[in-house]
């Protein structure tokens, strides 16, 4: 049998900013390691809109001294938080929920700066509070399903994920999320029915069509798996994951001749953090 190894990679992208984000390890050991990419965190640090946030007019120009109000003290954490200092955008949201306990935006941005810190329990408290000050915005429970499903907690994770579809039906961003989660409960029907939904407003879409190729495989439909990967990494060349899940799968059904450009292409692309030790090995040994 040929089925996944543990360890599904987030993508968990800022406002369309570059991806961010630890691994999540799960899923079971048999012989090849399958990617998971899951999508969007979104950051209220900026001026709200529909597709995500964008920086709010005049916040470049504010100076990094005392803030003297929720406002100021909440564009400054953005200041902080876009040029990678966690840590200082978290002392600015502090400050800005002292001076507003209301401030939903600076809870939200708390816990995806926390997230990203990887302190999944400080983050989870955050995202509550944004939607108890903020009410229920598809953003926020994007986010909080996104730390839920970092924790392990599946069913509450599915629950909130529900819930943002409920908000946008077409958010293919959220359906993406929650066929993730099905897929990480092995819900395997559920995680296929909500993938393909997904692909019904986006056929193009390589996060969604490597997920889908994630549930095939784990069901051994290993060549309607081949063609979910294709169709991936010809959506999107640099989709690391699926070059990866596509050049495993073709090795472990013994066609290695197919597999060597996928992990070739793989090496290519592969984050700085990954260990490709064994995949340098395979493909040694496959050339």
């Amino acid at each position: 049998m040929v089925g996944p190894r543990g360890g599904a990679t987030v993508i968990s992208s800022v406002a369309r900013q570059p991806a961010c984000g630890p691994n999540i390890a799960g899923g079971s050991v048999v012989f090849s390691r399958i990617h998971r990419a899951w999508v969007y965190l979104f950051l209220c640090a900026f001026a709200m809109t529909q597709a995500g946030c964008q920086l709010g007019a005049g916040s470049s120009s504010l100076r990094d001294t005392d803030p003297e109000s929720a406002e100021e003290a909440y564009l400054l954490g953005n200041q902080r938080m876009a040029a990678g200092d966690l840590d200082g955008a978290i002392e600015q949201y502090n400050q800005a929920i002292r001076y507003d306990s209301n401030e939903y935006r600076a809870y939200n941005n708390r816990g995806i700066a926390r997230l990203q810190l990887r302190q999944y329990e400080a983050a989870l408290p955050d995202f509550n509070s944004a939607l108890a000050s903020g009410g229920e915005r598809f953003e926020i429970l994007i986010n909080l399903g996104t730390v839920q499903l970092y924790r392990g907690d599946f069913d509450s994770a599915r629950i909130a994920f529900q819930r943002a579809v409920d908000l946008e039906p077409d958010s293919v961003d959220a359906l993406n999320n929650l066929g993730v989660t099905h897929l990480r409960s092995n819900d395997y029907a559920a995680a296929e029915t909500v993938l393909r939904r997904a692909l019904g407003l986006d056929s193009h879409n390589a996060a969604t069509l490597n997920n889908l190729g994630n549930v095939l495989q784990s069901q051994e439909r290993f060549e309607e798996a081949i063609q979910m990967y294709s169709d991936a990494v010809a959506a999107d060349p640099n989709h690391y994951e699926a070059q990866y899940n596509l050049g495993m799968l073709l090795v472990d059904l013994e066609r290695g001749g197919e597999a060597l450009p996928h992990l070739e292409r793989y090496l290519d692309l592969a984050p700085a953090e990954h260990s490709v030790t064994d995949v340098e090995s395979l493909i040694e040994r496959l050339r």
